[in-house]
């Protein structure tokens, strides 16, 4: 297996996206940093703890969103997810996914279905947005992005086999979906926060 540059062009504002996001999970921290540990290359970038997400989905670029439209947006999503209860997330393994190393997340399910439940009040506040397809892969946690091209990944696939033989599992309850507004930098990605919506109304907090 060989890597791929993740940091390649284009840079700067990405638009408005749906995250996950995992500032206060102590426990999730603390394995990654252990993991980050064994795949400490020069040709990965380790994900700061504060910056490690769950990407939902993509609403759209900043340009085509007015202030109105967000609110608009906003309003719908914390009406859809009141009636969706918090529920749990668990990580397991590391997987290589060629530009980037990753845990995976189950149920997959349970994250898609809060993405679908995000779309589907997206567009119902704004009829006219056109949004992506979703994306196919498995949800999934990254925790290092590859930063050179072509290059043997066979002793971070070590690193990563010998981490799996011993993965502890990880529990995370998910409670809320943040609107970003995502920025891709160098060799970075950063965001500001646009809305935290509580999943099951007030409850989520």
């Amino acid at each position: 297996m060989r890597i791929r540059n993740h940091w390649a062009p284009p840079f700067g504002q990405l638009g408005y996206y749906w995250f996950l996001t995992f500032e206060k999970i102590p426990e999730l921290h603390s394995h990654v940093t252990e993991c980050q540990a064994s795949i400490d290359f020069p040709y990965y970038d380790l994900v700061p703890l504060d910056r490690l997400h769950l990407t939902l989905d993509r609403i759209a670029p900043a340009q085509d969103l007015a202030r109105d439209q967000i609110d608009s947006i906003e309003t719908s999503i914390k009406r859809a997810c009141e009636h969706l209860p918090p529920f749990h997330i668990e990580i397991n393994r590391l997987n290589g996914v060629g530009s980037a190393v990753a845990f995976n997340v189950q149920p997959a399910q349970s994250v898609h279905d809060l993405r679908d439940t995000l779309r589907s009040a997206t567009t119902a506040a704004c009829p006219g947005i056109s949004l992506k397809p979703p994306k196919t892969s498995p949800p999934h946690i990254t925790i290092a992005y590859a930063n050179s091209d072509d290059v043997s990944a066979a002793d971070a696939m070590t690193a990563i086999d010998k981490v799996n033989a011993t993965v502890r599992r990880v529990e995370i309850k998910v409670d809320e979906a943040v609107m970003v507004l995502l920025d891709r930098e160098q060799r970075a990605y950063s965001w500001q926060v646009v809305s935290r919506v509580p999943l099951g109304g007030l409850a989520g907090r």
